[in-house]
């Protein structure tokens, strides 16, 4: 048994720790394929502790502090020994875990609650205060911070030509103000949220209040860059109406330079405000910009409009193959321009240019005269009278046809609006007509051009009662009609003649048979001469009663 004991003494005095060598010599390592679930629990569980109870700074001491550890060893055996003989039953691996669970959360849990203490009076990590880290900092040292930070603010101006300036803050009074914000900001913050930095999660904020500024020299400044000089800005210019060969385009705005001095001020304020290091006056619309723009609604449907007023065409068909025309050529005048430059229609100016025109229409087209050539059968070309002959453009009705025209943008081909119109006159009056020829006492009727009816008549006794020259037409047609002269103060008439056919061109005046003359033609006209009707024998009469129509002109020369 003493050989044991010094057996043993010396297996303790060669490594270090008498327990670790008892555990090791009399429980021999049971094979793992002949232990049970708990066992091997208990196996894992004690081989974790051995290995962090070796991890330990105390226990790393023990093991490398040879002879002058023993003591310290043999009184770590004892008391394991005593910790273990309560009624002599060992810790159980699950138990021993547990336990090592527990040291972990306290360890840790002291660990977390230390850091949360720590930022009761410091910044969270990945906090900033307007844009500058404020990590692990106290209020005071962020207030030395901060006002080192905005000490040495400035802010990067830029403009849309490409031009840049500085304003730094110490140019118009920039200064930080300390107060009590940064310090309301840290008692704001959740300090048991520590870990979100870890999590890549930032916080962001901002102190307005914590700077002053001399609003009026931050003004000066800028209104003293060239950039706002007079002679540097060019005022934006409106898209308008130009008339290019005679058609309306649309020129585009330009563009300019000239800024907007309240709408800058307001702009570069909110940015030194937000404590900005640029401000992009381009991007924050400063610039004075065109009020009416190449692409604007309105001015696009006034150039259309204006287009459509020049594309109207209205072309006058006149008499002997002529034409006028209204079209874009003349009507570019009579669109208005104000003083400004805006093209327009101005329904009053356009009535006046429209009513003009239709005095110059009528001057060329009227042909009511008191003479007109006619083309006679045996006298060739004459000028005969002809009083109720000829064409009137109805001034009224064609100046509202022709603003009609206008104002609905619709062309048309048409003849003007006449007051009188006798159709188109030629030297034959169309062909049909009836030709009394005075000089020669003749009469012929042609119909179509060609010679129907002609016969040697005679006419108003030349002294006393001539018949009356000039372009009628036969306004009437009757058989059997007796014919009165002049009634006399006895109840009379000058003369009652009765004839077969009568057809009157003119007032009393008219062509019919008459029976009591033996004789046509020649000069009895001169001396026994009818009261002024022109005298047919009777069958002549039949005869051009019977082709003679209502209308049919007269010419009597």
């Amino acid at each position: 048994m003493t050989n044991n004991r010094k057996n043993n003494a010396a297996a303790a005095d060669s490594d270090g720790c008498v327990y670790n060598e008892y555990v090791r010599v009399f429980q021999p390592i049971m094979p793992d394929e002949f232990m049970s679930s708990d066992e091997k629990l208990d196996r894992a569980v004690e081989k974790m502790m051995k290995e962090t109870i070796d991890d330990l700074p105390l226990h790393r001491s023990v093991k490398k502090g040879g002879e002058g550890s023993k003591a310290h060893a043999k009184k770590a055996k004892k008391d394991t020994k005593a910790s273990s003989g309560n009624g002599g039953k060992k810790l159980s691996g699950l138990q021993l875990f547990f336990i090592f669970l527990a040291v972990i959360v306290v360890v840790f849990g002291g660990i977390y609650v230390g850091i949360a203490q720590y930022y009761t009076d410091h910044f969270i990590r990945g906090t900033f205060i307007n844009g500058m880290a404020v990590d692990d900092l106290t209020v005071d040292e962020v207030t030395a911070s901060l006002a080192d930070y905005i000490d040495k603010y400035s802010i990067q101006l830029h403009f849309r030509d490409g031009s840049e300036a500085e304003i730094t803050g110490a140019d118009f009074d920039y200064h930080f103000t300390p107060g009590d914000t940064i310090r309301n900001l840290l008692e704001e913050q959740n300090e048991w949220l520590w870990f979100n930095v870890y999590l890549n999660k930032t916080v962001h904020k901002t102190v307005d209040e914590t700077v002053s500024y001399d609003a009026e020299a931050l003004e000066a400044l800028a209104f003293s860059l060239d950039e706002f000089s007079e002679a540097n800005q060019t005022v934006p210019e409106n898209a308008y109406l130009t008339v290019e060969e005679d058609h309306f385009v649309i020129v585009p705005e330009t563009e300019g330079n000239r800024i907007n001095r309240t709408v800058f001020m307001q702009g570069l304020t909110e940015a030194v405000n937000s404590a900005a290091d640029s401000f992009d006056a381009a991007i924050e619309g400063v610039y004075e910009t065109a009020a009416v723009t190449k692409d604007d609604e309105d001015l696009k449907a006034q150039c259309q409009d204006l287009n459509a007023f020049l594309d109207t065409t209205v072309t006058y068909e006149l008499y002997e193959g002529k034409e006028a025309q209204v079209d874009r050529s003349r009507l570019i005048d009579w669109v208005d321009k104000s003083s400004d430059g805006y093209y327009f229609i101005n329904t009053d100016t356009l009535k006046t240019d429209i009513s003009a025109y239709v005095e110059e229409l009528a001057d060329m087209v009227d042909s009511k005269k008191e003479t007109r050539l006619f083309n006679s059968t045996k006298r060739g070309q004459c000028e005969i009278k002809c009083p109720a002959y000829g064409t009137i453009v109805d001034r009224e009705g064609e100046a509202e046809a022709l603003y009609s025209n206008l104002i609905e943008r619709r062309s048309e081909t048409r003849k003007p609006v006449y007051s009188q119109d006798d159709g188109e006159k030629d030297p034959s009056f169309g062909g049909t007509y009836v030709e009394v020829d005075i000089e020669n006492q003749h009469m012929y009727y042609y119909k179509d051009g060609v010679l129907t009816v002609d016969s040697d008549v005679v006419t108003g006794l030349s002294y006393q009662y001539p018949t009356p020259k000039g372009v009628y037409a036969i306004y009437a047609m009757q058989k059997n009609r007796i014919l009165r002269g002049q009634q006399l103060p006895d109840g009379t008439f000058e003369y009652e003649t009765p004839v077969s056919y009568w057809m009157p061109f003119y007032r009393g005046y008219g062509l019919h048979d008459a029976t009591w003359r033996g004789a046509f033609g020649g000069t009895i006209y001169k001396t026994g001469g009818s009261h002024g009707c022109v005298n047919l024998p009777l069958d002549v009469a039949g005869r051009l009663y019977d082709v003679l129509e209502v209308d049919t002109p007269v010419i009597v020369f």
